[in-house]
């Protein structure tokens, strides 16, 4: 039983900093004080890490979760604390949203121009009229289906907010009863020459 009253302080903890951090982010956005922390990362890795922290609540949820990488290493440079977040934010609405049975799925794919993710579900979807509202700090979906906890209404606009810092797009393409596609795409980056091992694409 304590190790239950533990489990769930620590789970409330995590949640209010992840909130508070959220609402900081995009202070700094919104002040034009933010600028990415870029270093070399492995996408797979990075994929592989949050599927690993959503697993459990992905199973809770009663949902697949399927991982399409391309069979050669993918590198980059980004912030990794901020496309991390994305990554998180992504999913936890995929959950949020998609029905007992249900499947999300995460597809990278690589190439000269940089490289492009994509997080799908088998949700309840988006109205058409709605996405653009849902991509603006604080708004939120209505639907009492959704599970979990209730966020700032920052998931979205945060996450289009961090990928746009890095030079990218991020695009949503959902319709009701038929899921959600959210695909950002981030462009090949550079460091300084000191930096090697860096592959480029």
């Amino acid at each position: 039983r304590y190790r239950g009253y533990a489990d769930d302080i620590h789970a409330s903890g995590h949640h209010l900093l992840s909130l508070i951090n959220d609402v900081l982010d995009m202070a700094k956005i919104e002040a034009g004080k933010y600028e990415p922390s870029l270093t070399i990362n492995a996408v797979d890795e990075l994929v592989n890490e949050v599927r690993r922290m959503v697993q459990g609540k992905i199973a809770e949820a009663g949902l697949t979760l399927l991982v399409d990488m391309p069979a050669e290493d993918v590198v980059s440079v980004f912030d990794r604390r901020a496309i991390k977040q994305v990554l998180i934010n992504l999913l936890a609405n995929a959950i949020r949203f998609t029905h007992f049975g249900g499947e999300i799925s995460i597809r990278v794919t690589a190439g000269s121009s940089g490289f492009t993710l994509q997080v799908a579900d088998t949700g309840i979807g988006i109205p058409a009229e709605h996405v653009e509202r849902l991509m603006q700090p604080f708004e939120q979906m209505t639907d009492m289906t959704r599970r979990g906890q209730e966020g700032t209404g920052l998931g979205l606009s945060l996450s289009k907010a961090l990928v746009e810092a890095h030079g990218g797009t991020f695009e949503i393409d959902s319709a009701v009863d038929e899921g959600t596609t959210v695909t950002i795409w981030l462009p090949p980056a550079s460091l300084p020459s000191e930096h090697i091992g860096f592959r480029d694409f």
